[in-house]
């Protein structure tokens, strides 16, 4: 799966991933919902989830609000790669 150059703009979930064995996650713009303390969404709110995902690449992406920018849950992290990734709140 191919993701690149996308916007998402004031989603409670930017973009979740499952059973993906080949995601190429890059340069993609995620401005998620701006957390309140006080709201009861402060914690479904990310910007990239992958679940039960293998050999991922995550790469020059801009993650803006959220309380959870990047959430891996039951992935394997055999061939994964990170790399230039800005995190702002």
């Amino acid at each position: 799966m191919l993701i690149v150059k996308s916007n998402f703009v004031e989603n409670l979930g930017a973009a979740w991933i499952i059973s993906s064995e080949a995601l190429q996650f890059t340069r993609n713009d995620l401005n998620v919902y701006d957390y309140d303390l006080n709201s009861s969404l402060d914690y479904e709110t990310f910007g990239l989830y992958l679940e039960g995902c293998t050999g991922y690449q995550v790469e020059e992406n801009d993650f803006h609000d959220g309380l959870l920018v990047l959430v891996i849950f039951n992935s394997v992290y055999i061939q994964m790669k990170f790399t230039i990734t800005i995190f702002t709140t």
